[in-house]
């Protein structure tokens, strides 16, 4: 995203809220200072309620979202189909035998739980999958992604308390899906071999956990570009005098086979 900023004659000023919300209301009102021409956000789970956002782009500072939108529409926007990602993960696991799948779903505040609970039900109805109620569980609403570690792993604890047969499990990201490897393997079941695991995101650990994470992919190098690409648009246009518009861009995810996921004994 840096070097596209760089190509395009601007000079990005990079900031790391380390998941904290006060921090980064803290660094957008000092960009806000610094008179910034744009800003782009790579939302996570702090930024639910955040409606300052939807008022930066009526005061003329184009403002783009990687990861969600806002329900009213008014910031710009790239995100992955989390619909169309979640759905091929659960036809990966479909596709390899697994018919007893147990889910660890997002919280329900979280704009893409519901996306990606939808393409699991829209897949299972169309290929006559039955979703066990008693193995899907929802991850807390903590305002930390890193807590998603923690979460997976007491969940899959009292999936398997449960003692409801699955050999497979669906986490609602990478790291739900790292907690969830290492509750199972803590209680002496094999992974992929008796349970196979997928998550979602491909963040940068993914490939380097034993055994290697398979999940789907969120181009994010593409969607930093996108979003470039959009607040770019934004500047010329106020330089121009021309209203600002919101612009939405949706891009496809991709699945990564790797070693996490194998077909049932």
């Amino acid at each position: 995203m840096s070097a596209r900023f760089y190509q395009a004659s601007f000079l990005p000023i990079l900031t790391d809220v380390h998941n904290e919300r006060c921090r980064f209301e803290c660094y957008l009102e000092m960009l806000l200072d610094r008179r910034v021409e744009a800003l782009i956000v790579v939302a996570n789970w702090v930024f639910v309620n955040i409606d300052v956002l939807g008022d930066l782009e009526k005061n003329n500072i184009p403002t783009a979202m990687i990861g969600r939108e806002l329900q009213a529409g008014s910031v710009s926007s790239v995100i992955v189909d989390n619909e169309l990602g979640a759905q091929a993960a659960v036809e990966h696991l479909f596709s390899l035998g697994h018919r007893q799948i147990a889910f660890l779903r997002g919280p329900r505040h979280i704009a893409v739980t519901a996306p990606r609970w939808n393409g699991i039900r829209n897949f299972a109805k169309a290929h006559g999958l039955q979703i066990d109620a008693d193995l899907v569980l929802d991850l807390p609403g903590s305002g930390n992604p890193l807590s998603g570690f923690e979460a997976g792993c007491s969940l899959t604890k009292e999936l398997v308390r449960r003692k409801r047969q699955f050999t497979a499990l669906m986490a609602f990201d990478d790291m739900t899906a790292f907690g969830a490897i290492r509750a199972l393997t803590n209680c002496g079941i094999r992974v992929p071999e008796q349970v196979s695991v997928i998550g979602f995101d491909d963040i940068a650990h993914a490939s380097l956990l034993t055994p290697a994470l398979t999940t789907v992919r969120q181009p994010m190098p593409e969607m930093g570009e996108m979003a470039v690409s959009i607040v770019a648009e934004g500047i010329i246009a106020l330089h121009e005098k021309r209203r600002l518009t919101a612009m939405h861009r949706k891009v496809l995810p991709q699945l990564v086979v790797r070693d996490s996921t194998c077909s049932p004994l």
